[in-house]
């Protein structure tokens, strides 16, 4: 079986209008932000929109605008796209196996030493408390973290209504065996991942 290499793109300097215009890639759907009060892990949508990232629809935490959140990951199935604010811009990061970068800013490949994937996809378990008892409170996982609380959405599955713990689904890549970076893939019930 081939090995499966990642490819690594940058940008610099990356305006607020561009970082919005990178993640409306239709690869990706999820989102990992966070910033010195707070950190979320929900769907890509209610950042990009200012709703609270993971939180449930009733919840009374208030949206925060994209460009309020200090860094982040976006993801999907084929793609992550990270960023770090630095001043007024942002510096990016893409990373995936095939395809295209997503358009709209000047992407360099990164050089250096190819990353190559390890083993399969992986699950890490998320802990929290399930914060809504009925699916149409749009119910949420939350956990206590110092110094940050961390809600993480609630994901249905496909034959039990409410699952019993979530899972990110990722893929680690490294050199000679030793794993240096980690992507991205999926938010999914743990019985699935």
């Amino acid at each position: 079986m081939p090995e499966r290499e990642l490819t690594i793109y940058v940008a610099g300097k990356a305006t607020a209008d561009d970082l919005r215009a990178v993640l409306n890639d239709d690869r990706l759907r999820w989102a990992y932000a966070s910033r010195m009060e707070d950190t979320g892990l929900g769907w890509l949508c209610d950042l990009l929109d200012g709703r609270p990232l993971g939180a449930p629809a009733n919840d009374d935490r208030p949206g925060v605008s994209l460009d309020h959140w200090a860094e982040g990951r976006a993801f999907g199935p084929d793609l992550e796209v990270d960023w770090w604010r630095e001043g007024q811009t942002y510096r990016l990061r893409a990373l995936l196996e095939e395809g295209l970068h997503p358009a709209n800013v000047t992407w360099n490949a990164r050089q250096g030493e190819a990353l190559n994937a390890i083993g399969g996809e992986r699950c890490i378990l998320l802990y929290g408390t399930l914060d809504g008892k009925t699916l149409r409170e749009r119910p949420t996982w939350s956990e206590a973290r110092v110094p940050r609380h961390l809600a993480h959405p609630y994901v249905p599955g496909d034959d039990k209504p409410l699952p019993g713990r979530m899972t990110l689904l990722c893929q680690d890549y490294g050199c000679d065996g030793l794993a240096v970076l980690t992507r991205l893939i999926a938010v999914v019930p743990a019985e699935k991942g």
